[in-house]
């Protein structure tokens, strides 16, 4: 009788990562505020569930990394530093993961 009429939380974790998704795919984010949200995304979800999600929002990822490489090539162009460095060091290790996990 006591189980009747307790209440069960619902799982935050589903919300966190469902808010995630959601900032990934936010054009008014700032690229690396999305970058970092993707990163999010591929260290906590499943291969599967990552998948999916690649799937139904290639577009915008697509276009995330199309702007980051372009932003970097711009940067790397106009001066080659050590941060512009690393800044290509993190897109390619980023897309290295995504690919060596599907």
């Amino acid at each position: 009788m006591t189980q009747l009429f307790t209440r069960t939380k619902p799982y935050k974790g589903d919300e966190t990562i469902q808010r995630t998704k959601e900032k990934v795919i936010d054009l008014t984010k700032s690229l690396t505020d999305r970058q970092r949200y993707l990163k999010l995304l591929v260290e906590q979800l499943s291969v599967e569930d990552l998948q999916a999600f690649f799937k139904s929002s290639y577009q915008y990822i697509f276009y995330l990394f199309f702007e980051n490489f372009s932003q970097v090539e711009s940067n790397i162009t106009r001066a080659l530093s050590k941060q512009n460095q690393l800044e290509l060091e993190y897109v390619t290790n980023l897309l290295e993961v995504k690919y060596h996990s599907c």
